[in-house]
């Protein structure tokens, strides 16, 4: 998949790309995060850049949300993971899914609040290394019905406001980079 990738850069004369896992959940088929990347990355001397965290740090995160608890134990883990990422050779963080709609089967519906504890500790963290936040959230202005076109299992009937949220994730610590995909 490297070789093809550096056909096609080649062609538009693309001298370095950035590749990431995507936002991962628990239990999903297929699931990598940077390791995978970085070898691929290694293999084609400096023509890729890779942000981890999508297959781990994300999981983390949205296990998180789900049991409705963090503790200093899980946050110290998180803190390692992330320091590992980075140790590795990844340059940031990425993908990370605050609002990820499922579009077909097998695509994961993922809701975290933009100002959860742990995307606040992850921003202190890529603002404290001077990396990057690869951030995946739909904008939703107010609380509204899920969009006609992907009503229906796994995506809820109703989404929450984020924008206030993404907000106060920006405000906690201005130094974080953070990269929004996807606005809606």
């Amino acid at each position: 998949a490297g070789s093809m990738a550096i056909g096609i850069m080649d062609r538009f004369k693309v001298i370095r790309a950035i590749i990431m896992p995507p936002p991962f959940v628990a239990g999903k088929e297929g699931l990598h995060d940077h390791e995978e990347l970085l070898a691929v990355a290694r293999r084609h001397n400096g023509r890729f850049a890779v942000l981890g965290g999508g297959g781990s740090l994300n999981v983390m995160i949205h296990e998180a949300v789900a049991k409705g608890v963090v503790d200093d134990a899980l946050k110290a883990r998180f803190t390692a993971r992330a320091e590992k990422i980075l140790a590795d050779g990844a340059i940031g963080f990425g993908e990370m899914a605050a609002l990820h709609f499922s579009l077909h089967d097998g695509h994961p519906f993922e809701m975290a609040p933009p100002d959860h504890p742990l995307f606040l500790l992850l921003a202190e963290i890529a603002a404290r290394h001077r990396v990057p936040i690869d951030l995946h959230m739909e904008a939703v202005v107010a609380d509204r019905d899920i969009p006609q076109e992907i009503k229906g299992a796994p995506n809820p009937d109703r989404v929450a406001a984020n924008i206030g949220p993404f907000e106060r994730l920006l405000d906690h610590t201005r130094d974080a980079a953070i990269i929004w995909d996807h606005l809606g």
